[in-house]
């Protein structure tokens, strides 16, 4: 008998869903279409290949499924040596309603109702079981995810010191470098989440966990906002510039490390790099800078042509 498997609307607004990168999201509902009737799927990419065809998402398959774990919308588990993944019981019950008083086994498990029961609760550390199940997965792309993930995880915490740049500060600005093109190990779809690597990339740079620990799921929603309101482009662009500042502030002694750090508050606050204002009362960004219209998918040529944090001339 063919699967059925509801979308109902209120999941176009899920805070949770919307906040991961595009190609999470088909991951999602791929493997919704493919889930046995109380919500598990096989965690090997090679069975996986199978079930949803060689697409996108399971050549970059390490990295959506972090996504997927980390916002909460499914579970990893490892049974009887082989992974899984299975969706929210509460939410797939209450969605998938037509089924719960008909299913009697699960498909990719083979174990009863009752069995499958105590199976299906969240793990205390998802991320330690989604790395067990990459270990096992043994590809070049897991290999590499882990590797990187272990030098992040080996950063030690820093911190930005004061919100407000000063014009002193303002001089180690130099726009004139920044990359005319992007270059990284997994290229991001949308600028937003290629916002996220740029600031993975300060943590690798700096002995700073805070850096290296931003999430996708916490973040792209305000990147998004703050996107359509000064468009994408120049979000980028300002990433690029925050890091070349913080590297050479740092560098040149006038970051200090400290024992806390809030990367959020230092380029999304209201007083941070996006929204905030130098002393003397100018905007951080100018709006003559702003690309308001652009997309999320259109990577521009970021290399500007000006310097907008210059000193006005007199």
């Amino acid at each position: 008998m063919p699967r059925k498997r509801y979308i109902i609307e209120f999941v176009v607004h899920d805070k949770a869903l919307t906040a991961i990168s595009m190609l999470a999201q088909l991951a999602y509902f791929r493997m919704l279409a493919v889930s046995d009737d109380f919500g598990f799927v096989p965690g090997s990419i090679s069975v996986l290949r199978k079930l949803c065809g060689f697409l996108e998402f399971l050549r970059n398959w390490p990295r959506v499924a972090f996504e997927l774990v980390e916002a909460g919308l499914v579970s990893p588990l490892i049974h009887n040596g082989e992974p899984f993944f299975f969706f929210n019981p509460e939410s797939f019950d209450r969605i998938q309603n037509h089924i719960v008083g008909k299913r009697t086994q699960s498909e990719y498990l083979h174990l009863s109702a009752d069995e499958i029961a105590p199976l299906r609760v969240s793990p205390c550390d998802k991320k330690a079981v989604l790395q067990e199940i990459l270990r096992m997965d043994g590809t070049s792309n897991s290999k590499k995810f882990l590797e990187s993930r272990a030098r992040e995880g080996k950063k030690k915490w820093c911190s930005s010191s004061s919100l407000l740049l000063s014009e002193s500060e303002e001089q180690i600005m130099n726009r004139e470098n920044l990359p005319s093109r992007l270059d990284f190990d997994h290229p991001a779809e949308t600028i937003p989440a290629e916002v996220v690597r740029i600031m993975h990339r300060i943590g690798r740079r700096l002995p700073c966990d805070a850096y290296s620990n931003v999430t996708e799921y916490r973040w792209l929603p305000d990147l998004r906002a703050l996107g359509l309101q000064m468009g994408f482009a120049c979000i980028l662009r300002e990433a690029l510039a925050f890091e070349q500042w913080i590297l050479g502030a740092v560098e040149s002694k006038q970051e200090k490390p400290k024992a806390k750090s809030n990367p959020r508050a230092r380029f999304l606050g209201k007083h941070g790099w996006l929204q905030g204002h130098f002393r003397d009362g100018r905007a951080r960004v100018d709006p003559a800078t702003f690309t308001t219209g652009d997309t999320e998918t259109s990577f521009p040529d970021i290399t500007p042509q000006r310097d907008p944090w210059a000193s006005p001339s007199s």
